[in-house]
């Protein structure tokens, strides 16, 4: 069969479905995304630009839409109700060879960026009710990880701890020199690391967003609709919800008490070791982050993120964090 180029695909699928394109939110290199009407429907069409087959990236750009397109309908289809709601709606969807798209509901609601912040969430989103939503959103996916027809899912990412440690050791080791003067940061780490490895490894077992940030959170009258499941795959119980605890560094109080009903209504009895590795791994890559960070709505805060970070990572080296947090 004769590979057809984006152009004419794309617009077969807009012919078909009588898309009404309101508004082009990207056309670059991975993909051409849009804001559509169809009918009285307003809805967002995705489609990778390249054959799967052009290059690597293009093969990558594919197995990420694939594996979103995939876990979505999965999940359109199951009883889970609570999550049922709380993801995007695809509507019509197809997955050939070559390229892949998808047509879903448009999510109205607020974003809860922080103006055009890449980390911080809005303080509004910091509230009691909040908790109780993050928790359902978290016990959800530790239900639905045990449903046996998972395991049809191909192409689910994974990562163990050292492709983690890998990630930030690099880039981590000048900045860690420069914040921890008078401390073997690296070393440290290494060795605190190696002992839990194993462990580690074997609780990769529970479906994860790995990019749950504040652009991915969409606020809706019963919740949220969270976005960009691009990369959904394999992690563990406190990874997801490692990465907002971490975001809530200006709302300690906050913290402690979404920590306080996770230990009231989790029954992971490793989620505190976990979750211990999980802010080290962010910190020492965050630290990387707010280092060359110039956003100008996020400069502000940086000295206070970074103080954040280093105190959380001599307190997980010293075996002082659990205690302080749990």
């Amino acid at each position: 069969m004769r590979k057809l180029t984006f152009y004419n695909q794309a617009s077969r699928i807009i012919n078909k479905y009588n898309l009404k394109i309101t508004d082009e939110l990207r056309l670059g290199m991975r993909y051409y995304i849009a804001e559509a009407k169809m009918g009285k429907q307003k809805t967002i069409f995705k489609i990778n630009l390249q054959n799967r087959s052009d290059n690597l990236e293009a093969k990558q750009s594919y197995a990420q839409l694939k594996r979103e397109i995939e876990f979505l309908s999965f999940i359109k289809k199951s009883k889970n109700s609570f999550l049922i709601s709380a993801l995007p709606n695809i509507l019509y969807s197809s997955v050939d060879k070559n390229r892949a798209w998808y047509i879903k509901k448009y999510a109205d609601g607020q974003i809860q960026s922080y103006k055009d912040s890449a980390f911080l969430f809005r303080q509004s989103f910091f509230n009691k009710k909040n908790i109780n939503w993050l928790i359902n959103f978290i016990s959800a996916f530790e239900k639905i990880s045990k449903n046996k027809k998972i395991g049809r899912l191909k192409n689910l990412y994974q990562l163990t701890l050292l492709d983690y440690k890998n990630f930030v050791a690099k880039p981590s080791q000048k900045i860690n020199k420069l914040y921890f003067p008078n401390f073997n940061v690296d070393t440290a780490v290494d060795k605190f690391l190696k002992i839990r490895e194993k462990k580690f490894n074997r609780t990769q077992n529970v479906l994860c967003h790995f990019e749950p940030y504040a652009a991915h959170f969409i606020k809706q009258k019963n919740g949220f609709c969270v976005i960009d499941w691009e990369n959904i795959g394999w992690g563990n119980i406190a990874h997801d919800i490692s990465i907002i605890w971490n975001r809530a560094f200006l709302n300690p109080i906050w913290q402690k008490k979404l920590i306080s009903e996770l230990n009231k209504n989790l029954k992971n009895s490793g989620f505190q070791e976990l979750f211990e590795i999980e802010i080290l791994i962010q910190s020492l890559g965050n630290l990387v982050f707010w280092h060359y960070n110039k956003n100008k709505n996020e400069l502000p805060f940086k000295k206070k993120y970074i103080n954040f970070a280093k105190n959380n990572i001599l307190d997980i080296l010293s075996r002082k964090f659990i205690n302080k947090n749990f």
